[in-house]
């Protein structure tokens, strides 16, 4: 769903959908309400077809209808019957009934499917095949002018909650049924392209009024009318899922012709200043190269961004010779990589954030007419990918590579963003790609598929308020039974705890073996998992544990535990009245070492911390201005200065070099007066010996720190 420290010097910058969608809605269905569409030529099927529904029935009795087409000698529908089984028909006609009972108050899948090549039908429950039959001749859906109905046909109407109701003008394999019933679409394309109808019930991003009776198959212009009678939005934002997955990314096969494609327009024709940055996941390798993505007429102008064939970090402009990296991409392992282009002309490539090479005289990209390619000839995985038409600072890359990004938390200026769970729209400046070959949406709740650390948990601060460790740590560590992982995070700020929020994403065939335990710098410890029994976690465990959460942590509950959910007992009150300052570790324990894994990032957050890098820690105003040696020294590659201002002001906190070269800007603001920690990571420094200076309302003062790598 990562691998050194993240916290930033200063500006660090459910049921639940696309990209953690923390204000994922679903319909309710009371008293007789019902959603209608008028008649359009696609909605009147008269071959093969597939109606799928995620239902949560409150009312355990009677003919309840989830989607009607037509009259009671023609089209099609999908139905409970009042006994509990669900049953597909044509033409006023039962066709095929499940031998499964749909229980009430809990969420449920439901589809049924004809195909036409041999009138055949077929019901899934729950994403398996529950029922078969074939050779109903005669049996297609007739030709009908009625309107679509969700939740209703005459007097007989659904009770209950319903989700992510779609119709498609095939019959669904039951592959892709399981790849995708776990998955919220609003793309009509690629392995998706029959997908006629479908109604997730909210918006594709988190800005403006979350619920929408919106057809979400097509363009965001070219939609479906519908109407809403009387039916009702609940509110599922903020927890873990029952039934739907979320982070997931989009899965390449490595050639040629598995590949998303995006029509040339005035945000991809970079031709200056640039950042592409992305999750990228290599799981091996391939016979072309690995593009994340390129835009580049054959011989001519523009910009390539790739993993080469030595597993680094690539990058051509104007179609001269790729200039790397030095990291290797392992495979198997997330890792977010950016590529930025200056407006001189100088390029960089990051590697979770952090400096991987440096080229001056690069230059910039030319003007094409040609699409931008995603992913063309890549093996494996590609999560959020933004394109930015400006230049992107370490910092601002790095405080971002955690937290998904859409409308609503994007930064200002020409730039896009690429959730890829479930949608082919952008984000961030509204567009859509095309998928091509087998390309298609990873199910990480249904298949083994790892997903990248993203999270969205905007209302807690995670994008500033959490330090955060990128380690790819294996679990276990060794091949021995019982084997332990330790990881640290040291945290210099010395205050009282109240409240602890510990973020965590890992990849792991079977989170039940694992016993998690974090360990605060005085010793006292919280197990958050030990044993915990998941319906479907598959090789995926991202969420934030945390006391304040909407929802507790039980076993056989969860799909999905993004963005974040409460443990049995309380953290807070294992950690409170101690102090935070010191060295947290996290221990991962695999009982049995029986399947293998990643502890692929994680995080702390002390009191609700809206800030990391400059905090102030004290409102009372100092007697002078000084400047502190920072804590640790030496270090590797994080450290702490502490700095007080009697009074506020413009304040400069820059770091040299040994030549007196600037190395880093750790503050430039107004700050008021007080005392602050600021945070310095060096990770992207070699060893050595720097200067640090402090410079504010006339006071100037410098000290010395060793880096050690």
């Amino acid at each position: 769903m990562k691998k050194i420290i993240t916290i930033l010097a200063i500006t660090l910058c459910v049921y639940n959908i696309y990209a953690q969608m923390f204000w994922n809605q679903a319909a309710k269905f009371e008293n007789g309400s019902y959603i209608a569409g008028p008649n359009t030529l696609s909605l009147n099927i008269v071959g093969s077809l597939t109606v799928e529904a995620w239902v949560y029935p409150t009312v355990n009795s009677g003919t309840r209808y989830v989607v009607f087409k037509g009259n009671a000698s023609n089209g099609y529908y999908l139905r409970i019957n009042s006994n509990g089984t669900v049953s597909l028909g044509t033409n006023g006609l039962n066709r095929i009934t499940s031998t499964a009972v749909i229980p009430p108050g809990k969420w449920s899948h439901i589809a049924g499917s004809y195909d036409v090549s041999n009138n055949g039908y077929k019901i899934f429950i729950n994403g398996l095949e529950d029922a078969s039959l074939i050779s109903i001749i005669n049996s297609a859906p007739n030709t009908n002018t009625d309107s679509l109905f969700i939740g209703k046909f005459g007097a007989n109407t659904f009770t209950g909650l319903m989700d992510e109701v779609r119709i498609w003008t095939k019959a669904v394999t039951p592959n892709m049924v399981r790849r995708s019933f776990r998955t919220s679409l609003s793309i009509s394309n690629g392995q998706y392209v029959s997908l006629l109808f479908s109604m997730p019930f909210q918006r594709i991003n988190s800005s403006g009024t979350s619920f929408t009776i919106q057809d979400l198959s097509l363009n965001p212009i070219s939609v479906n009318p519908t109407y809403n009678r009387s039916v009702t939005a609940v509110d599922l934002g903020g927890r873990p899922s029952d039934y739907l997955s979320s982070n997931e990314s989009l899965v390449f096969e490595g050639n040629n012709d598995s590949y998303a494609e995006l029509p040339t327009n005035t945000l991809n024709s970079l031709t200056g200043a640039m950042t592409i940055e992305a999750w990228i996941n290599i799981t091996g390798g391939s016979a072309v190269n690995q593009y994340i993505m390129h835009k580049n007429a054959p011989g001519g102008n523009g910009y390539r961004l790739m993993v080469n064939s030595s597993q680094k970090l690539s990058f051509s402009i104007n179609n001269s010779v790729f200039n790397s990296g030095s990291a290797v991409i392992e495979y198997n392992r997330w890792y977010h990589v950016a590529w930025v282009v200056s407006a001189s002309g100088s390029s960089s490539l990051y590697v979770n954030g952090n400096l991987d090479a440096f080229y001056g005289s690069a230059g910039t990209p030319a003007a094409n007419p040609e699409p931008a390619y995603i992913g063309r000839g890549l093996k494996g995985n590609i999560d959020e990918l933004r394109v930015y038409k400006f230049e992107r600072s370490a910092d601002d890359i790095k405080k971002c590579m955690f937290e998904s990004m859409d409308d609503a938390n994007a930064p200002a200026g020409d730039c896009f963003v690429f959730n890829f769970d479930g949608s082919a729209w952008a984000q961030k400046n509204i567009q859509v790609f095309t998928l091509h070959g087998n390309t298609y949406f990873s199910n990480t709740a249904a298949f083994s598929s790892s997903s990248s650390p993203l999270v969205r948990a905007d209302n807690i601060n995670f994008r500033e308020g959490f330090y955060k460790e990128i380690t790819y740590r294996r679990i276990p560590e060794s091949n021995s039974q019982g084997a332990m992982l330790d990881d640290s995070i040291f945290i210099p700020d010395n205050v009282t705890i109240n409240d602890v929020n510990l973020y965590l994403g890992l990849n792991h065939g079977a989170a039940e073996q694992l016993t998690i335990t974090l360990i605060s710098p005085t010793g006292q410890s919280y197990q958050f998992m030990s044993g915990y029994i998941s319906p479907a976690l598959g090789n995926n465990f991202t969420t934030i544990f945390d006391d304040q959460a909407d929802s507790t942590l039980t076993n056989n509950r969860y799909y999905n535990l993004l963005p974040r959910v409460k443990t049995q007992g309380s953290i807070n009150s294992a950690f409170s009245g101690n102090s935070s300052a010191g060295i947290w570790k996290l221990r991962i324990n695999d009982v049995s070492g029986l399947e293998t894994g990643y502890l692929t990032a994680w995080g702390i957050q002390i009191n609700n911390s809206p800030v990391i890098g400059i905090q102030n820690i004290s409102g009372e105003v100092p007697e002078s201005f000084s400047l502190g040696q920072n804590y640790p020294n030496p270090f590797n590659p994080k450290t702490n200065i502490r700095i007080q201002l009697p009074k506020g002001g413009l304040t400069k906190l820059t770091v040299f070099d040994i030549t007196g070269k600037e190395a880093a800007v750790l503050v430039n603001e107004e700050l008021n007066a007080g005392t602050y920690n600021i945070d310095f990571d060096a990770s992207h420094l070699a060893s050595g010996t720097y200067f640090y200076r402090l410079e504010s309302n006339g006071f100037s003062d410098v000290k010395k720190m060793i880096l050690i790598k």
